[in-house]
């Protein structure tokens, strides 16, 4: 095929610009494509044929293919013996492959995002110890802390961190967003799955009289915590008692090691907890690893 007979076949004049040679063989994919299911299975493949050789003239006139190689295909083929004997016709499927190509590679796109899905999904650890920092603190480095904790607290074999920064500051610069983390951290602490809180003493105070924290007197007698490390509380609508429900952890190692900042850093067991031995070992680990003033 020469370009003179391509430029006929797509009905064009010769030295036709590229944009016009592409807007022509769009025009006739449509239309090869809507007739294809409408006609016989003779007229189907002459419809075929004729299509095949308007996209040798649409690749010759691109540039996608020479005139030689076009002679070189007119050279018959050894058939590969594999097509032939499950009956299908081989350069009808490289056509298909060639047309359908950005339709194949989308696909093969989608199933490979699909089977990434499931195997995260499958592989996933769910955590086995929550833990929230609550108030006017930060932790900064809460990837070193999970690994630290995985690594130091037997049966832990993930952990879940999160920031909850509440201030009087940024209720002043941006009111908004300190309104919506004082609602999230009242669904966190009414109905979370939170094993251990790390609060300063605002917020310790704020949700300890609500009855949120687990007694902490048992532990602190076993392990001779010092009086000034309790913090102590009265529940509302319970006797009108103190118990220790937080703990000071200001001086804690492994929360300095984890670029961990606040004034305050008070450990509270929630009651709300899925994991409380982990807690316990969480709490004990705290008071193991903290520094001498």
């Amino acid at each position: 095929m020469r370009k003179e007979e391509a430029y006929k076949i797509l009905g064009l004049k010769e030295g036709a610009p590229r944009i016009e040679i592409e807007k022509k063989y769009a025009v006739l994919l449509r239309k090869y494509k809507s007739s294809a299911g409408k006609q016989e299975a003779d007229q189907g493949e002459e419809t075929e044929v004729n299509f095949d050789k308007i996209t040798e003239a649409y690749n010759l006139l691109m540039g996608y293919i020479t005139e030689e190689e076009l002679e070189a295909r007119k050279i018959p083929k050894k058939r590969n013996p594999f097509f032939e004997k499950i009956g299908i016709d081989e350069d009808k499927l490289k056509n298909n492959l060639y047309y359908f190509r950005y339709h194949i590679i989308a696909g093969i796109a989608l199933l490979i995002i699909i089977a990434l899905s499931v195997r995260s999904c499958v592989t996933r650890v769910n955590p086995n110890l929550n833990v929230v920092f609550m108030g006017n603190l930060l932790c900064n480095n809460t990837e070193k802390l999970e690994e630290d904790l995985v690594r130091l607290i037997p049966g832990v074999n993930a952990v879940g961190i999160e920031n909850l920064y509440l201030s009087a500051q940024q209720e002043k610069t941006d009111p908004q967003m300190q309104m919506a983390m004082l609602q999230k951290a009242m669904v966190l602490v009414a109905a979370g799955d939170v094993d251990i809180f790390i609060l300063d003493k605002a917020n310790f105070d704020r949700y300890a009289v609500q009855g949120a924290f687990i007694k902490l007197d048992d532990f602190v007698a076993q392990h001779n915590i010092p009086e000034e490390k309790h913090y102590k509380s009265k529940v509302e609508n319970e006797d009108d008692k103190e118990y220790i429900y937080g703990i000071d952890i200001l001086n804690s190692k492994i929360l300095k090691e984890a670029d961990t900042v606040g004034q305050q850093l008070i450990a509270s067991i929630s009651v709300n907890g899925k994991n409380y031995e982990n807690a316990v070992k969480f709490l004990e680990l705290l008071l193991e690893e903290a520094e001498e003033k």
